[in-house]
């Protein structure tokens, strides 16, 4: 059974969020698609928060 939690922006709020690649260290990029969304790209679980 795989079960699917959905994610949504830490900026706006908003869920129509897709994938956008990868970083660096391997985390899953998302990308905002919300128009009034200033931060477009986020990580969900940032490793350094600086």
């Amino acid at each position: 059974m795989m079960v699917v939690t959905p994610v949504k922006c830490p900026h706006c709020g908003s869920d129509d969020v897709k994938k956008n690649g990868t970083s660096r260290n391997g985390k899953q990029r998302f990308l905002c698609n919300h128009v009034k969304c200033r931060h477009k790209t986020f990580i969900e679980h940032y490793t350094h928060k600086a």
